[in-house]
């Protein structure tokens, strides 16, 4: 965020605003994710995947919505077990690894040129 910040256009200032208030927001709350304070950029990346399929790893899973359990009513469920039927019509596309620095890169780059 600090290269963004020196950049000193409209838009980098109101992000480097934005995700510092975010991050003050989340610590004054208590949230911490595994390693650091800070949030997903899952919408860019979405956008970067259109872009680039190269950036994420994808693996085909059957994934449905759990709609019984008492702490999991809501949430989706990806069936990763071997035993799965490989001609199984409602596997979709998950990803489950992304390139992160290659995208904070390309992200970053996008930003900076505004």
């Amino acid at each position: 965020m600090a290269q963004l910040a020196k950049r000193k256009s409209g838009v980098s200032d109101f992000v480097t605003r934005m995700v510092g208030n975010t991050i003050k927001r989340l610590k004054k709350v208590g949230y911490s994710g595994e390693s650091h304070v800070g949030f997903y950029l899952h919408d860019p990346l979405a956008v970067a995947v259109a872009l680039d399929r190269s950036l994420v790893t994808l693996e085909a899973l059957r994934v449905d919505v759990e709609t019984k359990g008492e702490l999991t009513s809501g949430m989706t469920v990806a069936d990763r077990r071997v035993h799965r039927s490989a001609t199984d019509k409602n596997l979709i596309n998950v990803c489950i690894d992304v390139d992160s620095r290659r995208f904070m890169d390309l992200f970053m780059s996008a930003l900076e040129k505004y």
